[in-house]
């Protein structure tokens, strides 16, 4: 009977719990019978321990509770998505590549410089003296064959550096692979189909009409999809969720109201009264807002009716199919070349269908799905020019500097009593201009982030990757004009007398520079202790503790309130891409400031790595072509390497001395000819990534429960009744699959218990027999000496009888 039971609850465990809605409520209601079975407490437990997936009451999404500190590794972090190991291991790399430059090019250019060059004394007021202009390249330029040399080694760094940018991008492709064999996500089953038809034409009532349903039917029908056997599990429809939006403002509007309502009477009772008349009223008209938002959701969910969709889809489907094989087929159906003609995917409603891999569900911006390819160009056009604008605006401030700061050094003659002790005040000055220029370009740098950021939501992009990608893209390249060219423009507008003074005067572009660099390198400790966003964080927390019962806080609020602050790992990806694009521009002429950025690379590894560890939270995936637009940034600033190594070994010559500069010419070409090349693909057919795990062969009903999220849990106009449905479902699976564990041990201890009866009998039935044998061993063995006595008895009376014998013979004798 046990059996049965246990062979019933595996069905409903794999199968019954998943077919249906109805059988999924039937489980839920069995799931109240098994509390008399199932030890609870031993399940919390077991939670605790981590094996059993506790899930969040209020996404579904499987609860972490293993710490992590600066000793973990950082593979460990992969449950956030193979993207924050990817950017950890893009920072080491990143170091790596700047060893490279340092050594090969970096090592030979400082001592050349420090040691055997003298040019700077030769220059006189033209160059400023000092250690940083005696590590630079304006110090030796006069040694024409150690020229020669450095070019030599200029372009031996742009081969080898070449080389490196393969061995990165095959790092981070293995890196991904092995994530995506280990992980499996709701993409990995998902398709994005767009170019569906708002406006349906058909047969059945407007009413009735359901698009998910026929989208299954259309997909499962193999004429419709050249031939193959096809099985879509799930739909889920993208919505203008402007009137969601819309109720929901209303509704938080009340709660404000509500909220400031309690408030005053804390202040004026110390306490507050919910059941005050002016409580009430905003309680109704909140209860009667949440019952449309509620009734507006179900609507949505069941997706039906003609009129209603054509007000409310937006012609985007996200569609689950049943194994990922299936998946892989549907996209390779899609697919279409330019030779290619015959469409293997039949029109739906007379359309065209646009089907894509489906992006992570926490990567899409489901508000701007809407947004028509029109309107989104419009905005980027727009953003663009927002952004031009920004960089120019920031290139004044600096100019003003700058050009302050080169008319003091000339009206002051710092250059020429450089090397005396006069007018310490002024040499002073100058470098605390140097050291100001450096700030500023800092804090633009900062303040670029906050623009851009604000420019790339204005563009409303579908997806976070995209948003992440225009973010970078457009954020490194702002902060390298702002840090690197703007400074080395106006370094031409404010002109020195000589290319020479330009670089290495005392207000030259070489000496303010390296401050730069150093400010850059070593500024992100001091951000580090003043996290100002986690600080105000605790405060408030701090703050709203104090209250206990008079807190006013919603519970959403209150979950915003305990969230960490979010790592933006794009603006951490463009800050090292500006310090190796920064680097490269100034390697040759100042070596020195190689050593900088690998210093200030290792902090940024560790800040961040602490910071998301303790400081931060991770809400969203990212697609890993954030890291190859890294690269491609990464494979241009070689191209930026060649190019000023040329520029600055020209500047600083004499006119006279410029001789022929071949083998920069050949640095330059040969970066060039690599930038123009499809890296990545290349990278590809060169270096073949097998998987290291088989093919997934399960089916989505038997992996959903493990994903992060699902497409209907993370949609705004889906997202509440989906997340209590799946939790309701993992609690029934999670009951019945922990009463099938329990019943399994009783049988066992019941078997066990059994096999020690019957041990116990067999036991008892060789002791009854030892015991009968050992008392038929002491009968015998009593018998025995029974026999022996009467044989002893025996032969004495025998002898007895002989004696007496003999003593009568004697006695007549006698």
């Amino acid at each position: 009977m046990r059996i049965q039971q246990i062979e019933q609850g595996e069905n409903n465990q794999h199968g019954n719990i998943h077919d249906s809605q109805e059988n999924t409520a039937a489980a839920v209601e069995k799931s109240t019978h098994l509390r008399k079975y199932v030890d609870f407490e031993k399940i919390l437990d077991e939670k605790a321990q981590g094996k059993i997936n506790e899930k969040c009451d209020c996404c579904g999404r499987d609860i972490e509770r293993e710490l992590l500190d600066m000793n973990s590794d950082v593979i460990q972090l992969s449950y956030l998505g193979s993207r924050y190991p990817m950017y950890f291991q893009f920072l080491k790399l990143s170091i790596l590549f700047l060893a490279i430059l340092f050594c090969i090019s970096g090592i030979f250019n400082m001592v050349e410089n420090g040691d055997y060059g003298n040019q700077c004394i030769k220059k006189g007021i033209q160059c400023k003296q000092n250690w940083i202009i005696q590590y630079s390249l304006g110090n030796r330029t006069d040694l024409y064959y150690s020229v020669y040399v450095q070019e030599c080694l200029n372009l031996t760094t742009v081969c080898v550096l070449i080389a490196f940018i393969q061995f990165f991008i095959y790092k981070q492709r293995r890196l991904d692979s092995d994530y995506d064999d280990c992980a499996i996500l709701a993409s990995d089953y998902t398709v994005m189909v767009q170019n569906i038809p708002q406006n349906f034409e058909c047969e059945q009532e407007l009413n009735d009409f359901d698009i998910c349903q026929d989208l299954k039917e259309f997909f499962k029908n193999p004429i419709n999809v050249n031939g193959e056997v096809l099985k879509v599990v799930k739909v889920n429809l993208g919505f203008k969720i402007k009137d969601l939006k819309k109720l929901e403002a209303q509704q938080k509007n009340l709660v404000e109201i509500k909220q400031k309502l309690l408030l005053q009477q804390i202040k004026k009772l110390h306490n507050y009264d919910v059941q005050s008349l002016e409580i009430a009223e905003l309680d109704q008209k909140i209860s009667s807002i949440k019952n449309q938002i509620e009734e507006l959701e179900n609507k949505l969910r069941d997706g039906k009716g003609i009129l209603f969709m054509k007000n409310h889809f937006i012609g985007v489907a996200f569609l689950t199919l049943e194994t990922e094989r299936m998946q892989k087929t549907l996209l390779d159906l899609s697919k279409q070349t330019w030779l290619s003609t015959n469409k293997k995917i039949k029109p739906y409603f007379g359309r065209n269908l646009s089907i894509s891999p489906a992006p992570d569900p926490t990567e899409i911006y489901w508000g701007n799905l809407d947004t028509n390819k029109l309107e989104r160009s419009i905005r980027i056009v727009v953003g663009l020019s927002i952004d031009s604008i920004v960089v120019f605006g920031s290139g004044l401030s600096i100019y003003f500097l700058q050009d302050y700061q080169s008319t003091y050094a000339e009206k002051h003659k710092i250059s020429i009593i450089y090397n005396s002790q006069d007018k310490k005040n002024e040499i002073t000055n100058i470098q605390l201009l140097s050291l100001a220029i450096s700030f500023v370009i800092f804090i633009i740098s900062s303040l670029l982030t906050v623009l851009v950021r604000q420019v790339a939501k204005f563009k409303k992009f579908q997806t976070r990757t995209y948003y992440n990608l225009s973010f970078d893209f457009f954020l490194s390249l702002a902060q390298f004009i702002n840090a690197t060219l703007v400074p080395f423009i106006v370094s031409f507008i404010v002109k020195e007398s000589t290319n020479y003074q330009l670089l290495y005067g005392a207000s030259g572009l070489i000496p303010n520079q390296n401050t730069t660099f150093m400010v850059n390198s070593f500024l992100p400790i001091l951000f580090f202790f003043l996290d100002f966003e986690y600080i105000l964080k605790k405060l408030l927390r701090r703050n709203e503790e104090k209250k206990n019962q008079n807190s006013i806080l919603t519970q959403q609020e209150l979950l915003d309130l305990y969230e960490q602050p979010q790592f933006t790992i794009e603006s951490e990806y463009s800050q090292v891409m500006n310090t190796l694009l920064m680097t490269l521009f100034y390697a040759t002429p100042l070596p020195i400031c190689v050593l900088w950025p690998i210093a200030g690379i290792v902090i940024q590894y560790l800040i961040a790595k602490y910071n998301l560890i303790k400081r931060r939270s991770a809400p969203f995936n990212i697609g890993s072509s954030l890291s190859q637009v890294m690269i491609n940034l990464m494979n241009a600033g070689i191209v930026i390497f060649g190019c000023l190594s040329y520029m600055f070994i020209y500047m600083s010559k004499d006119d006279a001395d410029n001789g022929s500069q071949f083998i920069s010419l050949v640095a330059i070409f040969v970066s060039a000819v690599h930038f123009l090349l499809p890296i990545h693909v290349i990278n590809k057919e060169l270096i073949k990534i097998k998987p290291r795990k088989p093919e997934n062969t399960k089916t989505y009903r038997q992996v959903q429960g493990d994903f992060s999220t699902d497409y209907d849990r993370a949609n705004p106009a889906t997202k509440r009744l989906a997340s209590q449905k799946f939790i309701e479902e993992q609690e029934a699976i999670n009951w019945h699959s922990q009463f099938i564990r329990f019943e399994s041990i009783k049988i066992a201890s019941n078997r066990q218990k059994n096999d020690n009866n019957i041990n116990i009998s067999n036991s008892n039935t060789k002791i009854e027999k030892a015991q009968e044998i050992n008392q038929k061993q002491q009968f015998n063995q009593e018998n025995k000496n029974v026999d022996q006595q009467n044989q002893i008895a025996k032969r004495n009376s025998q002898n007895l009888v002989v004696v007496n014998k003999n003593y009568f013979g004697v006695k007549q004798q006698a």
